[in-house]
Formats: C-alpha cells, sequence, structure tokens
C-alpha cells in the first residue's frame, strides 16, 4: 500500500516551508527535487530542479555556490513578458536521477513542485507514477 503526503494548497502559502520543518525536525534525509527559481515573486525569470538535501541542508553556508552549479534550469524567460523556453530533457535527466536516488538512497522522496513544464517529459512522468505506486 502506498504510503503518501500530498501538501496543497494556495501559491505561498508555507506548503513547502512545512516540508521543510518536518524534514530538519525528523533529522531526514531528503532525496527527489525541490524546485528554485531566480527573479521576484509573481515575476519569475526561471525555474531549476534541486537535490532537496543540498537545498535543505547546504544551501546557505560558504558552499553556496557549489551547490547552485548542480542545479539544471528547466525553464526560462529574459523578462516577464517573455514566453517560456522550456527544456523538458532536464526533467527527463536530472529528474529522473534525483527522483532515483531519492527512492534508493534517502530517506524519502520530496517532489516539490509538480506543474505544467513536465507536460513533455514522459520517463519523468512514469518515474513520478511508479514513485507513488511503490512508495
Amino acid at each position: 500500500m502506498p504510503n503518501n503526503i500530498a501538501l496543497t494548497g494556495d501559491k505561498y502559502s508555507g506548503k513547502s516551508t512545512i516540508v521543510k520543518n518536518v524534514i530538519e525536525r525528523l533529522n531526514l534525509k531528503p532525496g527527489g527535487f525541490v524546485v528554485g527559481r531566480t527573479g521576484q515573486k509573481g515575476g519569475w525569470l526561471s525555474f531549476y530542479l534541486v537535490d532537496p538535501l543540498d537545498f535543505y541542508y547546504h544551501w546557505q553556508g560558504k558552499d553556496s555556490n557549489n551547490y547552485k552549479k548542480k542545479c539544471q534550469i528547466f525553464a526560462k524567460r529574459d523578462t516577464v513578458k517573455d514566453d517560456w523556453d522550456i527544456f523538458p530533457e532536464v526533467f527527463d535527466n536530472k529528474g529522473v536521477y534525483l527522483l532515483d536516488l531519492g527512492q534508493n538512497y534517502r530517506d524519502l522522496v520530496i517532489m516539490d513542485e509538480l506543474g505544467r513544464f513536465e507536460l513533455r517529459s514522459k520517463k519523468f512522468q512514469s518515474k513520478v507514477i511508479e514513485i507513488l505506486k511503490d512508495q
């Protein structure tokens, strides 16, 4: 029987903060992915995949630039008026890798956020469904 928890809510309502707090309190080693952003709230310019272990535990220190180099942009635009350039291969490669890593070597699998940018990433979608069925 799957053992999944889904958090839903409005944008910026604190869902990711809840996940981060639970992981830290229980001292868990998270796998899967977190979506990082550049730009400003309501005017994002890029989105990228981050290993949650890096995001929650290593992001803030003096080595934060080394961790950011490991991220891969999956959607970007130059200005908020531009259309998104989407790179589905990032999900099918880096995304599947991060999900495999979480499934096989970490305490839990985080998928913080799933949305429209993954629509052309069939390998990634299959991996998400596999994990949701197996957990």
